[in-house]
């Protein structure tokens, strides 16, 4: 960013940082230093190959996709939302970025929740577009600044406080062809066996589908690859964790997952199971908040928190549920 100086003979001094080098000018006027360093900025980009004049939203997207999309831990799920935007918003991804303004952000917004999409859903697509945004500017030298910067969105859903009941889990257990006293040799069975573990434990789902039989010591499951730093942990695995442990090993022994599964597949077969039996309301994600609510009676708040994966024990708050008549038992005991 530029920095305009008036001198002591009363001409103005530009002065300002590209990519580590310093630029500076002196001219009559400050609107003469202004012009000066933007066409500096404009020749600086050419220099590179990298003009932003003409570049679209979907020029922007695709080298998104290619180049920092393909290096997330969610690049899946991201990569769809890229597809989906250019898919259906053909007007909008071939508008030069330049000319992209506030009120295109209005149409946007006002389409994707006039197909009844939830405010969670526009939040994470709005984050997608914003990231675009920003590496156009700061990296790519696309964009001068964010042009739905100021583009008001509704606000995030609270937390969700959907536990899942041991009656529900039972009948997914059922319609996914589980039996506790076999070896899970299907791999509907081997999602059940991924749902009763994170009961357990309160794993994500992608952290179990990662899991390998060498990242398992003794009672304790590594974590070595997660969504956050705070991810990176060690899990103490339950006696019940154990035992769906020792149900797999004849099945999986032999590969390098201990479930040998894949989160699309983990996914669909779960869904299908869901539907199949007649249940609704509650996603795999909610096990992970049924277990934490399940292990918040037996840790701590800092044990809970460490072994969660949470970094700020605020978070635990939402996991939280005894109810004041619960209190009261403990309160006169």
């Amino acid at each position: 960013m530029a920095r305009y100086e008036i001198q002591p003979s009363g001409n103005w001094r530009v002065r300002g940082k590209v990519r580590g080098t310093w630029y500076s000018k002196t001219l009559p006027t400050k609107r003469e230093c202004k012009e000066w360093w933007e066409k500096l900025e404009e020749r600086l980009s050419e220099q590179r190959g990298e003009r932003s004049y003409g570049k679209t939203l979907l020029q922007a997207l695709e080298r998104y996709a290619r180049e920092v999309s393909i290096k997330k831990r969610g690049c899946r799920n991201e990569q769809i939302r890229i597809r989906k935007l250019i898919r259906d918003f053909p007007r909008l991804v071939a508008t030069p970025l330049e000319d992209i303004n506030i009120h295109d952000g209005h149409e946007w917004k006002n389409k994707r929740l006039a197909q009844g999409i939830k405010s969670s859903t526009l939040l994470k697509e709005y984050g997608l577009l914003s990231g675009v945004f920003r590496y156009c500017i700061s990296e790519w030298f696309w964009l001068k600044e964010h042009p739905w910067q100021f583009l008001k969105l509704p606000q995030a859903p609270a937390h969700r406080q959907r536990i899942v009941r041991d009656e529900e889990i039972a009948i997914m257990c059922n319609a996914l062809g589980y039996q506790a006293d076999k070896p899970p040799l299907t791999t509907k069975a081997r999602v059940a066996c991924a749902m009763l573990f994170s009961l357990e434990t309160g794993m994500r789902s992608g952290e179990i589908c990662d899991l390998k039989w060498c990242d398992i010591k003794g009672r304790v499951a590594y974590i070595r690859q997660a969504k956050t730093d705070a991810g990176v942990r060690d899990v103490p695995l339950s006696l019940k964790a154990m035992e769906i442990l020792k149900q797999l090993e004849p099945v999986t022994g032999e590969y390098d997952l201990v479930f040998k599964l894949y989160s699309p597949t983990r996914d669909a077969l779960f869904r299908t199971a869901r539907e199949k039996a007649g249940l609704s309301g509650f996603t795999f994600h909610d096990l992970r908040a049924t277990a934490c609510t399940r292990l918040s009676k037996k840790f701590t708040q800092l044990q809970l928190m460490k072994v969660m994966g949470h970094s700020d024990p605020r978070m635990l708050n939402v996991y939280y549920r005894e109810s004041a008549e619960e209190m009261l038992d403990r309160l006169d005991s």
